[in-house]
């Protein structure tokens, strides 16, 4: 078992903003959230629950599962391939409850990497209670399973960057299942302070028995206050732990960082936290052994634990402009992540962008870029470094009845892999039973 994330007091601000979801009629599905939209949200819009299915033809370059062949070497695979996709995506408001969902399966059969083939899925699910004036409570279910380390499915499937659970820098094509689940309150003292407590807990089973899983959770706790109309401040005391279940190790970290957050107009909005962390890795290394030792033991390395402590800065810079019927998203942060899958507990040094729209009657666009660097603070390996890049569309050809085209490229660095890279291209046709174009994110 196992929580995680949300150190930004941002969070708490959202969460009692009074969450009005009035039925608008149009969006589509957003999981990929590269715009940085919220489950059952497009944009500022949220939209009616609805369903849609597409059928694509896809091209995948680079291709990669942790397997060698017989000289040792890993073997990158090209495959053209068929995609049967179903979604369902909305919002809605009660009283004193609100809800927003996002959900998305498909299947996958390609031509000549059947190892390749399969189903992904994902779900995430947002739930608000409020049953006081100044008292909320706050859930979020974030779930899945997914073959593809990058692509039309996943990566980088949600902006928030504090998805402990969420497999988001996979090196390898394999089977991951995971999920992440939070629940927390929040406190309106009066009309400029603001108290939040929140708990997490966070699981990866990657299937391949070569690659580390991870569980792990979080607690947070935050107060902020309300210098002016525009301006907030605050203050957040994170825990954080992680544990491997396939290898000796674990992890715990203890952050204190503050928060500033202003509003510039209606659709701009800008966020700094900055912080240090105090983390403390547990696990185990390679070593050579001493001459005596390899002649008993007949073997030149062994391994040894380790205990090892880090003071790591922590900084995020957020900017956020959004519309009715789109979102602009970009971020810098440098943090600490649990991994993913070769990389243990590491620092996480990252940059995002993403844009989505669908504002024009027959046609939604989106595009995407990140930047990720892992230097790990438990084992002395090299950096890992990923850059991609993406975009799409969707046009209505008729109503209910829309083309769909998608692209994603994306190259990274590691010691396990150099010169990776690989190319995601889906087009196909899609039905929904809303009036307007499904929206790319």
């Amino acid at each position: 078992m196992s929580r995680s994330p949300v150190i930004f007091v941002l969070a708490s601000i959202i969460l009692l903003a009074p969450t009005h979801l009035h039925s608008q009629g149009y969006g589509g599905p957003s999981l990929l959230s590269r715009g940085g939209n919220q489950p059952g949200q497009r944009g500022r819009a949220p939209v009616d629950f609805n369903f849609y299915g597409a059928t694509r033809g896809t091209y995948d370059t680079g291709l990669l599962a942790p397997l060698v062949d017989e000289e040792g070497n890993l073997s990158p695979v090209d495959s053209y391939g068929v995609q049967f996709e179903f979604g369902a995506y909305g919002a809605k408001s009660w009283k004193k409850t609100s809800m927003g969902l996002d959900y998305r399966g498909d299947y996958r059969k390609y031509s000549q990497a059947n190892r390749f083939s399969g189903v992904n899925q994902a779900l995430a699910l947002d739930f608000t209670y409020r049953p006081a004036r100044r008292l909320t409570y706050f859930n979020r279910l974030t779930a899945g399973t997914t073959n593809r380390a990058f692509g039309a499915f996943s990566a980088p499937a949600f902006s928030d960057q504090d998805n402990f659970g969420v497999p988001l820098n996979e090196v390898y094509d394999s089977r991951a299942n995971f999920a992440q689940v939070s629940g927390g309150v929040v406190y309106q003292a009066s009309a400029r302070s603001i108290y939040m407590a929140m708990g997490e807990g966070y699981v990866i089973k990657r299937k391949n028995n070569s690659l580390i899983g991870i569980q792990g959770y979080r607690a947070v706790g935050s107060y902020s206050y309300r210098l002016t109309r525009s301006d907030t401040v605050g203050v957040t005391y994170d825990y954080i732990v992680y544990n491997f279940p396939r290898a000796y190790g674990n992890a715990v970290a203890h952050s204190a960082i503050g928060t500033y957050q202003r509003r510039l107009n209606r659709n701009w909005q800008l966020e700094l936290n900055a912080g240090l962390y105090g983390l403390t890795a547990v696990g185990t290394e390679e070593v050579q052994l001493s001459p005596e030792i390899a002649a008993i033991l007949g073997r030149r390395t062994g391994f040894e634990a380790f205990s090892r402590t880090s003071i790591v800065p922590q900084f995020e810079f957020n900017a956020s402009y959004l519309l009715e019927r789109s979102r602009f998203m970009a971020s810098v942060r440098s943090g600490i992540t649990p991994g993913n899958g070769i990389y243990m507990t590491s620092r996480q040094d990252s940059m995002r962008f993403g844009y989505s729209y669908s504002g024009i009657r027959r046609l939604s666009l989106g595009a995407s870029a990140g930047y990720t660097q892992f230097r790990s603070l438990a084992l002395r390996v090299g950096d890992y470094e990923s850059i991609q890049v993406g975009g799409g569309m969707n046009y209505q050809l008729m109503e209910h009845l829309n083309f769909s085209a998608q692209i994603d490229r994306r190259k990274f660095e590691s010691p396990a892999v150099v010169g990776r890279n690989g190319t995601s291209l889906a087009v196909g046709l899609s039905y929904s039973p809303s009036r307007f174009p499904l929206s790319i994110w």
